[in-house]
């Protein structure tokens, strides 16, 4: 059965590979100490067979971002001020090699996402920030709901609010792999995502919550 932990010593970060050098040698070298010094919290997949072997990962940490950063209709419909804002970064997010191709990413999104969320309401947190690596990472993004905060950003965010009523503490990751590995299919599809194709991953995200 899939688990999601914080990082710790049992975890074998040597072993880890997910064909982007940048994030195995961050796993590798620099997370744990990150997460000692208090500067993000790594979270790891791992297999209750084999608990020592990290599947993917991803990092949160708190963050702030200028409401002028907020693309101006999403600020407006919120009435969010143009001052800094808290907010939560994703920081990193990667899946190894040996699980790629499962729904292992859009879980640990999901994942992410339902930790972001409890802690808004204590620590204050209006967005989930991102930025992607390359344009496969953004349509991934998008199909969950994220905007980019301009047209020639790799940056891209969701609001809280919009992503609390969808997440609660009773879904699994197990379950939220089998479902959301659709829409891992779905980033399959070259180029932006299409009007259509956006209400697809609406429908997928509310099918979680029912």
């Amino acid at each position: 059965m899939l688990r999601v932990e914080p990082l710790g010593a049992k975890h074998d970060r040597l072993a880890f590979t997910c064909g982007a050098s940048a994030l195995d040698r961050f796993l590798r070298a620099i997370a744990y100490q990150a997460q000692r010094k208090g500067i993000c919290t790594a979270f790891v997949a791992v297999d209750a067979e084999s608990p020592s072997k990290i599947l993917g990962y991803y990092t949160l940490s708190s963050y702030l971002i200028s409401g002028l950063c907020v693309p101006e209709p999403l600020r407006k419909r919120r009435n969010l001020p143009t001052h800094m804002l808290g907010a939560t970064l994703l920081g990193r997010l990667a899946v190894d090699a040996s699980a790629q191709g499962n729904g292992l990413g859009a879980a640990l999104l999901f994942d992410a996402l339902r930790r972001a969320c409890a802690v808004a309401s204590d620590v204050g947190s209006t967005c989930l920030v991102v930025d992607a690596t390359n344009d496969r990472a953004e349509r991934f993004y998008q199909r969950f709901g994220f905007v980019k905060v301009s047209a020639d950003s790799s940056r891209l965010l969701l609001p809280l609010d919009s992503a609390m009523p969808l997440v609660t503490e009773s879904q699994t990751a197990s379950r939220s792999a089998r479902v959301l590995k659709k829409l891992d299919e779905l980033d399959a599809i070259h180029g932006p995502p299409t009007e259509e194709e956006q209400k697809q991953g609406e429908a997928e995200w509310k099918r979680i919550s029912e």
